[in-house]
C-alpha cells in the first residue's frame, strides 16, 4: 500500500516506525473518493495497511480508531468488537460521519451513487464461496456495491481496494477446497471490475495474486 518494504506485522510504518503515506491517503489528497472491501474484519492486516499506521497489526483498537477517522467513503467487511475499547461507540461515530450502515446482502443491492457505506456484517456472515448461502454477501456483491457508490460520484475519480481475504485462510488450514473456491470468488470480483473499466478511458485495474 505504501510501495516501501518494512518489518513483518508493521502497519503503514517503515522499519524505524516512521509513518509512511499509503495509496489511499494519496488518493484522498488528490481529491478522489476511496473504498475498501474485504471478507474479514475491516481492521485485519490488509485493509488496515491501506488506512492506518501502527507498529503491530494486532493493535486493532488503535487501527479501528484511525480507520474510523480516516474519512474513507466505503468500508465493507466483517464487524469487529475492538471499537468498544474506543472512547466512543462505533454506531455514533458512523452516524456522525454520514455513513449508511450495511448489515445484509439485500442492503448491498440498494446502494446508490454517492452513498457513504460502512458494513457491520457479523462474524459468520460470509460462508465460503463453495458453500455460499443465499443470504451471504459475496466479494462480488461488495465489489458491485462499492463501485456503484464511488463511480461518477465525484469527477476526480476513486480508489478502491478489494481483497479476496480468505484465499490464504484455505492455505493456512491446508484446505485446498476452500482455497480454490475463495480464489474463484475473487476472480468473479476481478471480472466485474475489468468489465467496468472496459467501458471507461480513465480506469486502471491492478490485480495482485
Amino acid at each position: 500500500s505504501t510501495g516501501k518494504k518494512t518489518v513483518n506485522k508493521y502497519v503503514g510504518v517503515d522499519p524505524n516506525v516512521v509513518p509512511i503515506a499509503n495509496i489511499l491517503e494519496a488518493s484522498q489528497r488528490a481529491g478522489k473518493l476511496t473504498g475498501l472491501a474485504v471478507t474479514v474484519e475491516w481492521t485485519n492486516a490488509t485493509p488496515a495497511t491501506f488506512a492506518a499506521h501502527d507498529i503491530n497489526r494486532s493493535n486493532t483498537a488503535i487501527l479501528a480508531e484511525q480507520m474510523l477517522n480516516q474519512d474513507i467513503d466505503v468500508v465493507l467487511g466483517l464487524s469487529t468488537n475492538t471499537y468498544y475499547t474506543l472512547p466512543y461507540h462505533e454506531d455514533e461515530a458512523l452516524e456522525g460521519n454520514g455513513y449508511s450502515v450495511i448489515k445484509t446482502k439485500a442492503e448491498l443491492g440498494e446502494v446508490k451513487k454517492g452513498d457513504r457505506l460502512w458494513s457491520k456484517f457479523v462474524s459468520g456472515s460470509f460462508s465460503t464461496d463453495t458453500a455460499n448461502k443465499a443470504t451471504s454477501p459475496t466479494l462480488l456483491d461488495m465489489t458491485k456495491a462499492s463501485i456503484t457508490a464511488l463511480a461518477d460520484a465525484d469527477e476526480d475519480g476513486f480508489f478502491l481496494m478489494v481483497e479476496g481475504s480468505r484465499v490464504d485462510s484455505g492455505g493456512h488450514n491446508n484446505n485446498a477446497f476452500m482455497q480454490v473456491g475463495e480464489f474463484l470468488a475473487f476472480d468473479a470480483a476481478c471480472e466485474y471490475a475489468i468489465e467496468f473499466a472496459k467501458g471507461r478511458d480513465d480506469t486502471i485495474v491492478i490485480i495482485a495474486p
